[in-house]
């Protein structure tokens, strides 16, 4: 379900995975100021859905940021991630997005998860 404020888009997602033995909940918010370049890439938030629920704890294990990296399409997605105490859950904020062809160097800052 998508929830549109004047801050930007936000969406309600569980997030599973690896070492998490049940469901955490988390909200995905697209800030206004990333959604028209979030808008030109080919991995959507069902993309992210999608691989967040394989790979929830990897994002969890994260301490404040965290990438998605899309090897097919070449988007790459950076993420910040906080607990969400008002829903016992974690937000997580798309920070930036682009289109990288090289990532070694942000490989040794950020921990990335792989799409494809």
């Amino acid at each position: 379900m998508c929830r549109v404020s004047e801050k930007g888009r936000s969406f309600g997602f569980n997030l599973f995975g690896g070492d998490l033995d049940f469901p955490e909940r988390y909200t995905l918010s697209i800030p206004n100021k990333v959604i028209d370049y979030f808008d030109t890439l080919e991995t959507d938030e069902e993309d992210i859905e999608n691989i967040l629920w394989k790979l929830g704890d990897a994002a969890i294990a994260a301490k404040d940021k965290f990438a998605i990296y899309n090897r097919s399409t070449n988007d790459f997605l950076l993420f910040n991630i906080n607990l969400n105490d008002a829903y016992d859950g974690f937000y997580i904020n798309l920070s930036s997005c682009f289109k990288k062809n090289n990532l070694s160097r942000i490989k040794k800052i950020y921990p990335i998860i792989t799409i494809n």
